[in-house]
């Protein structure tokens, strides 16, 4: 498998955190276009977001995560991005492929950063996001992998990293996590309380064993349910049809 990276000697502080690059051999059009695109702004937006901006992820928190090595790289592979490491080294991984997707039609390069800011968005929370207790782990537990995905698209959304409105699914469950998930979590967000991200990250080291409808309890008060939520969410979408 081939993989790129974006530039060499690349450090940017994030966090307590380093974001780093090794350079790999550059051989992929798509690698160069890449780079230039990301490296021009990133620092500016991507980090900028990473305080996460409308989403605080409690960054001084006994229990706060993150990364102090974190390595961004281009691979020759299907998919779209996947993020993987641990105890203080983190890399990210996007496809050259999906990548190369978005030049299909034209050679607009402003569509190559757009969505490598909404993948950087989407796999850098969960570097930072915290882990449900009790139940099981993302690969046994449905309610852990919903909570992980939505989380990650809800931020993503919630800083610009889709376009408006844009891929926002009708029908299905949050337990569907990713856009499903992520879109009913920043509409709690617009419509039941602003901080409702934050206490929603925050809900998986106060909430043991945890559930959604536990969260939405920790977040937003003990009359909440989660699957009310849910159908008067479903409601207002219909109606804004």
């Amino acid at each position: 498998m081939k993989r790129y990276c974006l530039v060499s000697g690349l450090c940017l502080c994030l966090f307590m955190g380093i974001f780093s690059c090794i350079p790999e051999a550059p051989e992929h059009k798509t690698e160069k276009d890449a780079s230039a695109i990301v490296l021009d702004e990133d620092s500016d937006i991507i980090w900028r977001n990473f305080s996460l901006g409308c989403v605080s992820f409690d960054d001084k928190a006994p229990h706060s995560k993150g990364s102090r090595i974190l390595r961004f790289m281009l691979e020759d592979t299907d998919g779209v991005a996947c993020k993987w490491g641990g105890n203080g080294e983190v890399a990210i991984s996007c496809s050259t492929r999906h990548i190369e997707g978005l030049f299909k039609d034209d050679d607009d390069a402003t569509k190559v950063y757009f969505e490598i800011r909404g993948v950087l968005l989407h796999e850098l929370t969960h570097v930072y996001q915290q882990e449900p207790q009790g139940i099981g782990s993302y690969g046994t537990n449905r309610e852990f992998r919903a909570f992980i995905e939505g989380m990650a698209d809800a931020v993503r959304i919630a800083n610009g990293g889709f376009h408006r409105g844009a891929y926002r699914p009708t029908g299905g469950s949050y337990m569907d996590g990713y856009l499903h998930a992520g879109y009913f979590f920043v509409w709690l967000r617009d419509y039941k309380d602003p901080e409702f991200l934050r206490k929603l990250n925050r809900s998986a080291l106060e909430v043991v064993p945890w559930s959604f409808d536990g969260a939405v309890k920790y977040a937003l008060g003990s009359e909440y349910h989660i699957d009310e939520l849910w159908r008067e969410y479903q409601r207002v979408m219909e109606e804004e049809k």
